[in-house]
């Protein structure tokens, strides 16, 4: 299908190569710069932040379905990459704009059901420290019993915090 052109780096898949400048946070802290350069954001003018996603290829994002109702035009979309806060730029900052969006094509939002879509950046990214794809794991590998996993994402750190400085917890 559409995915075929997805190229990956499998060597340099997962890595983070900023990591070792910063020591290690767990637990719902506030993220470093270069700690998971997988991470993008979706963006929309002249809403800004709409939706977190992650790089699965020099040219290829993953992100959830129900971000695009209402807004399925390629062209209203950018995704923001080498930040981990939303309201300051980065040195490390990429901007790519939208070729293609892909919802799944079972994506049911009365049910939430299948709320996964890709999208096609209109240009590559430059790998960087800051800027990499994510390792994607082969078809039918599940990960094995203990071990840890991560979720990363713009998100409230407290009552009063905003969305814009992305957390990780394990």
């Amino acid at each position: 299908c559409c995915l075929q052109s997805l190229s990956l780096l499998p060597p340099d898949c997962g890595l983070r190569p900023a990591v070792r400048l910063y020591k290690r946070i767990l637990g719902g802290r506030v993220s470093r710069p270069g700690r998971w350069p997988w991470q993008c954001s979706l963006q929309s003018d002249p809403s800004g932040h709409i939706c977190g996603c992650v790089l699965i290829g020099k040219k290829w994002a993953l992100t959830v379905a129900h971000c695009f109702e209402g807004r399925e035009s390629a062209d209203l979309w950018k995704v923001v990459l080498g930040i981990n806060n939303l309201d300051h730029p980065s040195p490390y900052l990429q901007t790519r704009g939208v070729e293609s969006i892909i919802v799944h094509p079972r994506y049911n939002r009365a049910v939430v059901d299948y709320d996964i879509s890709v999208v096609e950046l209109d240009r590559e990214v430059e790998v960087t420290s800051y800027v990499r794809p994510v390792c994607l794991p082969s078809n039918g590998q599940l990960p094995q019993p203990d071990t840890y996993c991560y979720i990363t994402g713009w998100g409230h750190m407290g009552n009063r915090s905003e969305y814009d400085t992305y957390t990780h917890t394990q």
